[in-house]
């Protein structure tokens, strides 16, 4: 079994690698300690050589650029249902390799196909961050497609998967088309501590005065972190653009309307971790007629994490998502799951910490390029 350091920003991140999950497990409470914290839990290798399980630990996580919201107990490699979780994707994940690897009954009579190719594309799926569950949906129905019938086109049935299953919407600093009416656009970005909303509404801010000449406006209701509505005041400032500090839905309202004469209005938010936080502040923005709200999520989060984010925002019923953070994970493929999760449409990605250059309009084809890597 080997260890090395994980390709990313933490010092205190390790990736082991073992005959299986229980001495991967073993291994990394030697090195890192009981406390230690689950990132990622994949197979490799398996298709010519020996199979071994992979697991991403880390002692200590920060805000970012992982996660974006402290570990639950049931991640830990010292509880039970931590051990429990492990165990069951790695049985899941044995369970659909030795599916794909018998005869196909969807493949066309006389195909290219064969099992240890499914095998190959369901396993870099798994590494590329999509749900074991989704890439054995995604080669199944590839192969009844008929991607078996022409060696190496499963990227190409996938990619179709993937973007009938992925809809994206016009970026909120995109000018309206034409015939369309003039109107104040407001548009509230929510989402999770430390996904990147302050940063990502300064990019969006920086992309609607330099691309599409629009006058712009920033209010923000984050009243809950230090520093916060001063971190979007310089971004204010910098830019030339007003900004406004509003804790109630009065306050909101009144500076809603000193921004109707502005083509674009974006509004800052807090991370809200309780149902009942993420209710009010929901009941605080709609105080603003016609407001658009995107939910923000971190890339870096895994497949599961992703998910679960996905659901406690499902009830403020966003209008579109935003991914962030794409610059720091190797496994793009967990936004399907959020995707999957939430059905809702994508207005654009993250991709760095520079305004404005490191945001992107969202597309389905581009998705699917990022999630298969290609």
């Amino acid at each position: 079994m080997t260890a090395q350091a994980h390709k990313d920003n933490f010092s205190d991140t390790r990736t082991f690698r073992a005959a299986n999950t229980k001495s991967a497990l073993a291994a990394i409470k030697a090195a890192l300690g009981a406390d230690a914290v689950i990132l990622d839990t994949r197979e490799v290798g398996g298709l010519f050589g020996k199979r071994e399980i992979e697991v991403t630990a880390a002692k200590t996580i920060p805000q970012t650029p992982m996660v974006a919201e402290a570990p639950r107990a049931s991640e830990r490699v010292g509880s039970a249902s931590g051990w429990d979780e492990i165990l069951r994707v790695a049985r899941r994940m044995d369970q659909q390799l030795d599916r794909l690897r018998e005869p196909s009954a969807t493949s066309p009579v006389g195909s290219g196909g064969n099992a240890t190719e499914r095998a190959a594309v369901y396993s870099r799926l798994v590494r590329r961050g999509v749900d074991e569950d989704l890439a054995f949906e995604f080669v199944r129905q590839a192969e009844r497609l008929g991607a078996g019938a022409r060696k190496g086109d499963y990227n190409e049935e996938i990619g179709n998967i993937i973007r009938k299953r992925v809809s994206c919407v016009s970026a909120p600093w995109r000018t309206p088309e034409l015939g369309c009416a003039p109107r104040t656009r407001v548009v509230a970005l929510v989402g999770p501590t430390g996904v990147g909303k302050t940063t990502t509404i300064a990019k969006i801010a920086a992309r609607a005065l330099l691309d599409s000449h629009l006058k712009v406006a920033l209010i923000t209701v984050d009243t809950y972190r230090l520093g916060a509505s001063e971190q979007l005041a310089r971004y204010g400032k910098i830019m030339g653009v007003p900004t406004h500090l509003a804790s109630t839905e009065k306050a909101l309202e009144e500076a809603a309307d000193k921004c109707r004469a502005f083509d674009l209005v974006l509004i800052d938010t807090a991370g809200r971790s309780d149902a009942e936080a993420r209710r009010a502040q929901m009941r605080l923005l709609r105080a603003v007629p016609g407001v658009e709200t995107h939910l923000v999520l971190s890339a870096a989060t895994g497949g599961r994490e992703i998910a679960a984010m996905a659901e406690r925002y499902s009830e403020c019923a966003p209008d579109a998502l935003i991914f962030s953070k794409l610059d720091e994970t190797e496994g793009p493929g967990s936004m399907l799951s959020a995707v999957t999760q939430l059905p809702r449409p994508v207005s654009c990605l993250t991709n760095g910490q520079r305004v404005p250059e490191d945001i992107v309009v969202a597309s389905s084809k581009g998705l699917a390029g990022m999630v298969l890597g290609v």
